[in-house]
């Protein structure tokens, strides 16, 4: 058992290197500080920033900001609905819906300042607000 022993930790194997790539303006994405990202059902991986928000599809970034669609570019969170729509809570207290990657609804629940959506059991989707509590997103409603 000793003998095995020794002979096993002098056994190395080689090491998986882990590659890790970092992701600028310069690249594309639409400001360096993120805040939020989320990754949708179709492996998109959406990046939310105080100027915008990024849609990485592994090689290019699209941009959204207020000048082609958003409503506001601080982006708090995003929540994917079954039906594909990508609800984008900013900072204003809007929502747009995106789908497709067009925003096709624009403030959906102003008045409503959604920090973030959490997913618990039963498929239910609860908003963290700034001055409404905890609100669920129901059948595309907050209540």
């Amino acid at each position: 058992m000793l003998l095995l022993l020794g002979v096993l930790s002098g056994y190395s194997s080689p090491a998986q290197k882990l590659i890790f790539k970092t992701y600028t303006v310069e690249n594309g994405l639409v400001a360096n500080p993120v805040r939020n990202f989320y990754q949708d059902n179709k492996g998109f991986l959406w990046i939310a920033t105080r100027e915008g928000l990024s849609k990485y599809d592994g090689y290019k970034f699209t941009n959204f900001t207020i000048a082609n669609g958003l409503s506001h570019n601080l982006v708090n969170d995003m929540y994917e609905s079954a039906d594909g729509k990508l609800y984008i809570a900013e900072n204003n207290g809007t929502i747009d819906l995106v789908l497709n990657g067009s925003v096709i609804e624009k403030s959906k629940f102003a008045g409503v300042t959604v920090n973030s959506f959490c997913h618990i059991g039963n498929k239910r989707i609860i908003a963290a607000t700034d001055s409404g509590g905890l609100q669920e997103l129901k059948m595309g409603n907050l209540t």
